[in-house]
């Protein structure tokens, strides 16, 4: 009986590590990084990091136009990627080079 019962205890850890399907548990939020930085102007430019691109630079916004979105404050930016359906999760700033630029990084679910 003690032996049977020390084997069900060997055994029975191993059944509960079983894989999981990976097409029933796909990704089901997104995160971005935006950067902002003062323009000339008065006005801030921002540029978006959805962690698709292959540049070392991330694409700077861009209207319909095809000109610079710029925005005349940081709400404005805020309100923009809320209107888009992105949530702020975080911000940092750095300083490089002399420049500072604040990083607004944004999650949504799809």
């Amino acid at each position: 009986m003690k032996k049977i019962l020390i084997l069900l205890l060997l055994v029975a850890p191993i059944y509960c590590f079983a894989q999981t399907d990976s097409l029933k548990y796909k990704q089901k939020e997104e995160f971005c990084d935006v950067q902002f930085r003062y323009a000339f102007g008065g006005k801030y430019v921002i540029m978006i990091d959805d962690g698709h691109g292959k540049s070392i630079q991330p694409p700077v916004l861009k209207d319909a136009n095809g000109d610079n979105m710029k925005f005349p404050t940081m709400v404005n930016i805020l309100n923009y990627m809320a209107k888009l359906g992105w949530v702020l999760v975080t911000s940092y700033s750095e300083v490089w080079q002399g420049s500072s630029s604040t990083h607004l990084i944004y999650k949504r679910e799809f």
